[in-house]
């Protein structure tokens, strides 16, 4: 080998040796060693030894790993070496180094502008095909990488709601007292006063019928109150000389009957409990029970907590239980009358059934008593009831009816003890607002001379009111008959809206046979128009006869014995005395009151008119029969009792105790109108005139005219039903009203939770729940959409006039506050249509915890306020990324700002059979040659490859002393052979010099 070579190769090797330190910075760099070898060839002349240099890789010699904290800075610990290319279509070249940073177009490129290969894995996160071929690599980028949208399935709640909240409740209406009269200021707990104004009433015994259509029939009668005489009335204008109810009363020195004396008093028991108050003629004292005037009896009476007692502005005194059903005894002690006096009666238990009210309080109390039974809500608003039906789901329907049955506990006949008055019997009634002409059924009396049947109401004044007695001619008291009448079971009821029939006329003329009662022969002035066993009454009077003798005719009933004439008709008379000269009749008036059957003075089945019902039109008016005398007004409702038989003319209906509004009076044709129902069936015209009538017992059907107690509490009484409050169908009774701003409740009663769920492009849009408590233990729940700004809802499959409706169901809970099971209608999942052009979704409300992350939370119900504790839902959306590293497996894994992780690329490692046998390239990175052996694309730690590290760099293997050392020493090579060389060529140009001669 020549001088020359020598010095070539050893400036060779020193080349590789500078390289080798000059690229010592450059991340992942390989060295490459200086190989000197020695060889001989043999020739004729003996060989020739020469040495010759070569250079090797070092691929297979890792450097030093640094921390450098750059997420896409990738160090291989191990074999292997990372895949590169120069563009994105290049050819592939292999690498260690692995300073990656993300260009403005979002690819991967490392400091010698060398872009990264990977595997870009799919929405499973699975290799693409053909993982083994270099074609299955791209470029790294992550340009607009976005996560990937996951449509909402679950959506699990945790939360608490509020058993105190309050219930929705049914309809029903504002029960507002009239107080414009005696019950002026009146609070809840005052006791109210029966009293009539204008057309609406409250009288003793009127009821209210409640029915809600989720419980039973709930009637409430009005008493429960004992009331005392007035002390201005017309017969007796003091009561122990008081004429008001805070005038003092008399104590005469020595007290005769019916006066007051120091030490009477007064005995009340009210459940089995007795008080006794005490007449003083000093100060009263409440405390010791004294009185001296009716006003200070009321306040000691009101002092007892189970007794309630006031005087009204008219000085009636008023006496009630606390509890309304009670019964209440009066009895006078140590002698006396003050229970007569102040005109006190006995109030009996309510019967069996009954349920009583005497104040606006008490009837509330009566409405929410037994609420699983009827199923009633009434709260006091204000100064005034609502009543409603208990549950929201529910109706409610309100009738009311008058029948004012008041028990009688004193009845006295012949009041006056006076000839006309032994035809008379007073009944004490105080606070009756009855009239004259009024009709009353009396029962229970017990005598023979008052049986049971219908009276005409004659003279009244305001503690009672006067009835006749029948004159037929074997029964008749004496003149000074006056016993007074007090059984336990007696009762009168007005008859309302019927009174008696106008005057038949006058009577001009008397004439009887003489010598005892006999019947007589009456004269009128016109037509009387009356039949055998007619009833009259006669205002009374003494009539003196042609004949001499005089016929007694006290006032009241006598019943038509022969109908004579047109204009006289007979009757028996109660007397007749012979010589004494009365004077003749002139002006003494009768009118007729009914029909007497079977001897009876005015029995229930006496009638009026014969045709009662009749209906001349085709349309659904029906003419009712009443006579002259009635007090309905138009647009007030009646309702029938008693129909018998069952009333159907013309195909129409007419019923009991169903409200039918008046639409006509006509005085003239003594009828009223009201309107019914349809026709049901064909409407057959039975002649030119009209339809068949039907004949019924006037006074055996009875006419209620309730809408007068109801206009007392400003119920309308053509409003008998009232609708359910909540609907979830209903868009005006729902809960979802609430999400476009048109509540159809107060917002405290109702609770809203806002739920975000993704559609299948990864939209988020807004679900709302809506709860309401319906009932202990009982919510409902409504799943409704909102509204886009457009007006739109959002989910465009919710139910059709719902205001968003998506889902209804009923929500319960146990008695400890734990959920019962799955709601009621969210059993299945809930298909829902964004309205975007997703894809339909299906998502499951997890009620339960059951099916998400967290499976600790609970749906309750305690009393704590309305709380979410937790939403969990499985979707979400295409969110941007936030974040990246590097697995040791190869992984390059994004977090998005969903908060969702998702492997995007996998790094795959170059091995080779022969890593050294690599040819290298420029800046670090090397090709594929013969010696290498074939590519193998292999995964991060698996089959002898490396592992991948993340925020580190593997540094240059070089190392830098012992290069630099290597280069002085190959320097001083380069000097010995360079000295060798020029020794040799100069013994060479010697020898030269002497075969040349020279």
């Amino acid at each position: 080998m020549s001088k020359g070579t020598t010095v070539t190769m050893f400036s060779r090797s020193n080349d590789t040796l500078a390289s080798n330190v000059g690229a010592k910075e450059a991340w992942g760099h390989k060295k490459r060693e200086n190989l000197f070898i020695n060889s001989f060839v043999g020739t004729s002349s003996g060989g020739v030894s020469y040495v010759n240099s070569k250079t090797r890789s070092t691929n297979d010699v890792q450097g030093k790993i640094i921390n450098t904290g750059v997420v896409s800075d990738i160090a291989i610990d191990g074999d292997g070496l990372l895949v590169v290319s120069e563009t994105t279509t290049g050819p592939a070249k292999f690498t260690r180094r692995g300073d990656f940073r993300q260009d403005e177009l979002g690819f991967w490129k490392n400091g010698a502008d060398q872009l990264l290969r990977a595997w870009k894995l799919d929405n499973d996160e699975n290799l693409p095909q053909g993982a083994s071929l270099l074609e299955s690599l791209e470029a790294v980028n992550f340009a607009n990488t976005k996560g990937a949208p996951v449509a909402t399935t679950v959506v699990s709640i945790a939360m608490n709601l509020n058993a105190d909240q309050e219930a929705l409740r049914g309809g029903g209406p504002d029960a507002i007292l009239n107080r414009s009269g005696l019950n002026t200021g009146k609070k809840t707990d005052d006791i109210l006063f029966p009293e009539k104004l204008g057309g609406s009433s409250l009288s003793l015994g009127d009821e209210f019928n409640f029915t809600s259509s989720d419980g039973v029939l709930r009637t409430i009668e009005f008493g429960g109150i004992v009331l005392g005489r007035r002390p201005d009335n017309a017969t007796n204008s003091t009561i122990f000389g008081a004429t008001g109810p805070s005038a003092k009363f008399t104590f005469p020195p020595v007290p005769g009957p019916g006066q007051l004396a120091v030490g009477h008093q007064l005995r009340i028991t009210v459940d089995g409990q007795q008080y006794l108050f005490s007449a003083v003629q000093g100060s009263p004292s409440v405390t010791n029970k004294t009185f001296n005037t009716i006003q200070s009896l009321a306040a000691a009476i009101d002092r007892i907590s189970s007794l309630k007692a006031t005087v009204d502005s008219l000085g009636r005194l008023y006496i009630a239980p606390t509890k309304p059903n009670s019964a209440i005894q009066f009895a006078n002690v140590g002698g006396g009358s003050i229970v007569e006096e102040l005109g006190l009666t006995n109030l009996a238990q309510a019967a069996g059934g009954v349920v009583r009210f005497n104040s606006l309080g008490t009837l509330r109390d009566a409405v929410n008593a037994d609420q699983d039974v009827y199923s009633l809500k009434a709260t006091i608003e204000g100064k005034d009831l609502k009543i409603t039906s208990l549950l929201s789901t529910s109706s409610l329907n309100v009738t009311a009816s008058s029948l004012g049955i008041n028990a009688i506990t004193r009845a006295t006949i012949n009041p006056n003890a006076s000839e006309v008055g032994r035809a008379t019997c007073f009944i004490s009634a105080p606070g009756h607002t009855l009239v004259a002409g009024d009709f009353v059924t009396i029962t229970g009396l017990g005598n023979a001379l008052v049986p049971n049947g219908v009276y005409s109401v004659g003279a009244i004044n305001p503690n009672g009111f006067t009835i006749g007695l029948i004159n037929d001619g074997s029964v008749f008291p004496a003149a000074n008959a006056a016993p007074a009448l007090a059984p336990a079971a007696a009762s009168w009821q007005k008859i309302p809206g019927q009174t008696s029939p106008t005057l038949a006329g006058n009577i001009t003329a008397v004439a009887g046979n003489g010598g005892g009662p006999n019947n007589i022969t009456i004269t009128t002035g016109g037509a009387h128009n009356l039949v055998v066993d007619d009833v009259i009454y006669v205002e009374g009077g003494t009539y003196h006869t042609a004949g001499g003798d005089d016929i007694v005719l006290s006032a009241g009933y006598y019943r038509v014995k022969v109908q004579a004439a047109p204009n006289t008709f007979e009757i028996t008379a109660l007397d007749v005395v012979a010589g004494v000269a009365y004077p003749a009749a002139i002006g003494v008036s009768f009118h007729k009151v009914g029909t007497a059957v079977g001897g009876l003075p005015l029995p229930l089945t006496g009638t009026f008119n014969t045709n009662i019902f009749d209906t001349t039109n085709l349309s659904s008016i029906v003419n009712y029969h009443i006579g002259t005398n009635h007090t309905y007004k138009v647009d007030e409702n009646i309702t029938f009792t008693g129909i018998v038989p069952p009333l159907v003319i013309n195909n129409i209906t007419i019923a009991n105790n169903v409200p039918y509004k008046i639409t006509n009076v006509n005085l003239a044709a003594g009828t009223i109108s009201f309107e019914t129902q349809a026709a049901v069936g064909p409407v057959v015209v039975a002649n030119a005139t009209g339809f068949a009538p039907y004949a019924a017992p006037s006074l055996g059907l009875r006419v209620e005219n309730g809408s007068q107690l109801m206009k007392y509490f400003s119920i309308n009484p053509e409003k008998v039903t009232y609708d359910e409050t909540y609907d979830p169908t209903n868009p005006d009774k729902n809960l979802s009203a609430a999400v476009n701003s048109l509540a159809n409740f107060p917002s405290s009663q109702t609770y809203s939770v806002p739920i975000t769920v993704y559609d299948s492009l990864g939209s988020s849009y807004t679900l709302l729940l809506y709860f309401a408590k319906l009932d202990n233990n009982k919510w409902a729940i409504e799943l409704t959409s909102k509204k886009d700004k457009n007006g739109v809802f959002e989910v465009s499959n919710v139910l059709a006039d719902t205001n968003g409706l998506i889902r209804q169901g009923i929500i319960e809970f146990e008695t400890d506050g734990t959920l019962k099971g799955i709601p009621e209608g969210f059993e299945e999942a809930i298909d829902v249509q964004h309205n975007n052009g997703s894809a339909s979704g299906s998502i499951t409300i997890d009620w339960e915890n059951a099916l998400s992350e967290i499976t600790s939370g609970t749906v309750s119900q305690t009393k704590n306020p309305n709380n979410v504790e937790i939403i969990q839902g499985d979707g979400q959306g295409a969110g941007t990324l936030t974040k990246l590293e590097i697995s040791p497996e190869g992984y390059i894994i994004g977090t998005f700002s969903t908060g969702e992780t998702r492997k995007l690329y996998k790094v795959p490692l170059a091995i080779f059979a022969n890593v050294n046998g690599l040819i290298a390239g420029s800046n670090g990175t090397f090709d594929i040659s013969r010696e290498s052996g074939e590519l193998l694309l292999k995964e991060a730690g698996i089959g002898g490859a490396g592992r991948t590290l993340g925020g580190v760099l593997e540094a240059s293997n070089v190392d830098t002393t012992e290069e630099l050392l290597k280069v002085q020493e190959l320097s001083n090579s380069i000097r010995a052979n360079a000295r060798v060389a020029s020794i040799d060529n100069e013994n060479f140009r010697n020898i030269l010099s002497e075969l040349r001669g020279g």
